[in-house]
């Protein structure tokens, strides 16, 4: 079994509740951070403040919590690629290909500081760019793994 942590944008409004809020998914291109990722993972997700406007429409964004909201177990390998990408209003172009399903085991409630501590990053980093290739997706080893469930 391997364990993980992924960001997240936080939802728009209606989306609280969607059950696809808590997959796993990856940038085309980037489906190599996913490698690996097999059924019975344990993946910590964390919500970032803000997300980005697509382009031509008006979702408002919940308030991001900047923190870890949740630990899921993996129900899928990572599967793709899906859907088609997406155009944001600040010109940038993201086409979320690959997805991981799974299966909400309990909500979390971690603050940024105190995931920065398990990494040894600032206290003050916002996790743009976190994870292997900037996928949004790393691999935790046990250690790091342990010192945040100790805390969800």
């Amino acid at each position: 079994m391997n364990y993980w942590m992924t960001v997240h944008w936080p939802p728009r409004q209606g989306e609280e509740n969607e059950e696809w809020r808590y997959y796993v998914f990856l940038p085309d291109g980037r489906e190599e951070a996913g490698r690996g990722i097999q059924s019975g993972d344990l993946v910590f997700i964390y919500e970032s403040k803000t997300g980005r406007q697509i382009r031509g429409h008006e979702y408002d964004y919940i308030e991001g919590r900047q923190g870890i909201i949740a630990l899921v177990r993996v129900t899928s390998p990572l599967q793709g690629p899906q859907g088609k990408p997406e155009k944001y209003e600040d010109g940038s172009e993201i086409w979320w290909a690959w997805r991981a399903t799974t299966k909400l085991i309990r909500r979390c409630s971690i603050p940024r500081e105190d995931v920065c501590s398990v990494f040894d990053y600032s206290e003050n980093y916002n996790f743009r760019g976190f994870g292997d290739h900037r996928s949004g997706l790393k691999r935790l080893t046990r250690e790091q793994f342990e010192a945040l469930s100790s805390s969800c």
